[in-house]
């Protein structure tokens, strides 16, 4: 069987890529991207295998937006993100319990997501979702092509720690981790099978539970500059302009910041406004080779695909970029 588990020899053929001096211009970005999406061969392939090469459902070998124990119930869930399990006959949460999300705003560029108290309402609708149902799952319903294009820009940047705001189901750590990067985890709410999976099948990676606009600015504020410049952020928890406000606070620092669920007029306004060089997944056609393949295997295999197609992604280079020593800069490190 093919496998992608990393030794750590591994790590570091897959880690020792140019890196690419930082995009001065929107439209160079949006040039680059189409440059190295396509280019690493050993990383489409693991999420499109070759014409001719079996497709294994084991995240370990093949990209999939769950791992093998998890299950899709049709009904019997939460209806919204709540602490520990999904499933209600296996988390019994009381109202009044602070076990919920709850939302700061209706303002979709300014809303923020925190822990609160559960109310009666919340707790009597029930929903589908996927589960491990006590044991260890992960999962996603993020875009492959948008992963595929996450690593590549990172390791364009030369970035070797990915610190990820917004855990949830666990599968994209797991698969940064998968493909060569350290990676820090930050959920306020984390699910208990998530936890079990990436402790199991990833042990390596730095799980903190808590408020992402409090730990990122503390995890960046130890870090050396150089340490600083070599990892990326990427925000799943906080959105948009709230997210951008604790971006704001390491920009100069980091290399590069991912901002998910971000497609929205008045937040390419805002990031124009700062003056910040950006891409958004969806935007042009970047990354059209990308969407091909996803829509070649969609076709095979329409649950495994069946992932957010009207969400985006949109990654804003930051001041670390190319702070690197110049003998690094546009070498392999």
């Amino acid at each position: 069987m093919r496998s992608f588990l990393l030794s750590a020899s591994t790590v570091a053929i897959v880690l020792a890529r140019p890196i690419h001096l930082p995009p001065p211009t929107k439209e160079s970005l949006s040039s680059l991207v189409a440059d190295i999406t396509m280019e690493n061969k050993t990383l489409v392939e693991y999420f499109f295998p070759a014409k001719g090469t079996a497709y294994i459902p084991d995240v370990r070998v093949n990209w999939r937006r769950h791992t093998e124990h998890c299950h899709v119930l049709r009904n019997g869930c939460y209806c919204g993100h709540v602490f520990g399990s999904k499933v209600k006959a296996l988390n019994r949460i009381e109202p009044g319990s602070e076990a919920c999300e709850s939302l700061t705003s209706h303002n979709l560029l300014k809303r923020k997501m925190l822990r609160a108290n559960c109310s009666r309402s919340f707790l009597a609708r029930s929903c589908p979702c996927i589960t491990g149902m006590g044991e260890p799952c992960l999962y996603s319903d993020m875009s492959p092509t948008t992963t595929i294009t996450m690593i590549s820009l990172a390791r364009a940047a030369g970035v070797n720690h990915i610190i990820e705001e917004g855990r949830e189901g666990g599968l994209s750590a797991f698969l940064y981790s998968l493909h060569g990067f350290q990676v820090t985890s930050v959920e306020y709410l984390p699910e208990l099978e998530v936890g079990l999976a990436l402790s199991k099948l990833a042990p390596s990676i730095r799980q903190l539970d808590g408020d992402g606009s409090k730990i990122l600015p503390q995890l960046i504020g130890e870090m050396t500059q150089h340490q600083a410049s070599r990892t990326m952020v990427i925000f799943d928890g906080e959105k948009r302009i709230k997210a951008y406000e604790t971006f704001s606070k390491m920009r100069s620092k980091v290399a590069l910041a991912a901002f998910d669920d971000s497609n929205l007029p008045g937040f390419r306004s805002f990031l124009n406004g700062k003056k910040e060089i950006w891409w958004e997944t969806g935007l042009d056609t970047a990354a059209k080779p990308l969407l091909e393949l996803r829509n070649q295997f969609a076709a095979r295999d329409g649950f495994a695909f069946d992932v957010q197609g009207s969400s985006a992604t949109t990654f804003v280079v930051g001041g670390g970029w190319g702070t690197l020593p110049p003998k690094v800069q546009g070498q392999v490190v």
